[in-house]
Order: C-alpha cells, then structure tokens, then sequence
C-alpha cells in the first residue's frame, strides 16, 4: 500500500456515515472479527469509523486490496505494495 493509497483510504473511510461502515464492515472477508449488531448500533460514528480504516488496511495487507461499500456502490482499493526499506 502506497502513502496515497492509505490517504485515500483514509478520506473515503472519513466520509462514510454509519451505514456505509457497517456494510463495508459485514463484506469485509474477515473471519475473526465478528460484531454483533447490538455493539455496532451502540458506537459512535468516529468509532465506526476508526474500526473500519484499521480492517480495511489488514484486508490490504493480507488480500492485496479491499472494497468499500458506499452509497450503495463499491470501490475497490489496492493493489497492496509494501513500502521499500531503501
């Protein structure tokens, strides 16, 4: 992942309101992490938010992309690049 790809990431995930997160939050190919739905009406939206961005980049890394679902469309982020060690 490129430093614009987490800034972009970054801007999408800060513009989604509760709903886009929790969709994209249910889509995500996650398996460990399983919200009910009583703890996800319970956060606030910066929570949801925060919660979202940090799946998301762990999707990136693993999958090699993720897909947001916002406004009843998806976008997909990636490819994954790892940042070089020069």
């Amino acid at each position: 992942m490129t430093v614009r790809s987490v800034s972009e990431l970054a801007g999408q995930v800060g513009a989604m309101d509760r709903q886009a997160c929790i969709r994209t939050l249910r889509t995500l190919p996650v398996r460990w992490m399983d919200f009910s739905d009583d703890w996800l009406a319970r956060q606030s939206l910066e929570r949801l938010q925060h919660v979202t961005m940090a799946a998301c980049v762990h999707v990136l890394k693993t999958e090699g992309e993720v897909t947001l679902v916002t406004g009843g469309q998806e976008r997909r982020l990636g490819p994954w690049t790892a940042p070089s060690s020069s």
